[in-house]
């Protein structure tokens, strides 16, 4: 039987835990255990930033398990399938939900930041020391007061610009922990990466060869490759797998959908070809996968 994955945006949230918020774009949770975990696997629809100040919290996140504890920043990604949430009775901390649409808004002409979440969002986990997990807990207080404040006329622009400031410095923490060092901007790199990982995002399922992308952003696929390969260190074609194999994965564990089926969805000639395609990925056949 077909089990179908519910979809969870800042108006889910607000159900399960009605606190400060702006219309149905931005919550703050003020302690994370509040917050009544979903049952069974949900997908995304917006952006969760967590900051685990005690205790901990693991999930699954896209079948991977994930480990937070205290002094740890988690991002929820657009399109993440999370499951198997637990909470630890220690657990502390803030969380915001923040719709993709507004998150969007505030990010738009700054495509270095929105490549560095595009980033976190492979290793989702981020380690902060004392000194910084305190800042951002004073950040959250401050955008609490102004988010409290209804009668301010530019509100949801202040608290824009707020959430602007905590991504910056959240931004630089990224920075300096790549490789232990700063890394320079590559501005046109990353621009063309930000184009590109935007069409992959809703063209996976169909396409996969680096080809089809290149033409759509009218440059040719050597280009593409080398501008992908400065601004992330991996290929275009790494990244496209990537998008398919969680894809596959998710429907494996999530549905019950045949192999065959799962073929016809993802677009792949035969179902033979597609398990040749996710054991060359993963390891084992599509089949094994579902069994483990």
């Amino acid at each position: 039987m077909e089990t179908k994955i519910p979809t969870v945006n800042v108006d889910y949230f607000l159900d399960l835990y009605y606190g400060c918020h702006i219309d149905k774009e931005l919550l703050l949770i003020d302690n994370i255990k509040d917050l009544a975990v979903p049952e069974g696997p949900v997908r995304m629809q917006c952006l969760g930033i967590l900051l685990i100040q005690k205790g901990n919290i693991t999930y699954m996140s896209n079948t991977q398990q994930i480990n937070a504890k205290a002094n740890n920043f988690v991002v929820f990604s657009r399109g993440q399938i999370i499951d198997e949430i637990k909470i630890s009775n220690d657990c502390e901390g803030k969380a915001l939900m923040i719709s993709y649409d507004y998150f969007r808004d505030m990010l738009t002409g700054f495509r270095e930041l929105a490549l560095l979440f595009i980033n976190i969002t492979i290793r989702p986990i981020l380690q902060l020391t004392k000194t910084q997990a305190s800042e951002f807990a004073m950040y959250y207080s401050q955008l609490k007061k102004k988010v409290d404040d209804s009668k301010h006329h530019f509100r949801k622009e202040l608290v824009g610009s707020m959430i602007k400031t905590i991504i910056y410095d959240l931004s630089n923490i990224i920075y300096l922990a790549q490789e232990g060092k700063q890394i320079v901007s590559k501005n046109r790199a990353e621009h063309i990466f930000g184009d590109f990982i935007e069409i992959v995002s809703h063209n996976y399922m169909k396409e996969r060869t680096v080809s089809w992308y290149a033409e759509q952003m009218d440059i040719t696929p050597k280009y593409l490759a080398e501008m992908v390969k400065q601004a992330t260190n991996r290929s275009p074609n790494d990244w496209i797998d990537g998008y398919v194999i969680v894809e596959i994965r998710m429907l494996l564990k999530y549905t019950g959908k045949s192999i065959k089926e799962i073929a016809e969805i993802m677009h792949f000639t035969s179902q033979s070809f597609l398990g040749k395609y996710f054991k060359e990925h993963v390891g084992v056949s599509p089949k094994d996968y579902r069994k483990s």
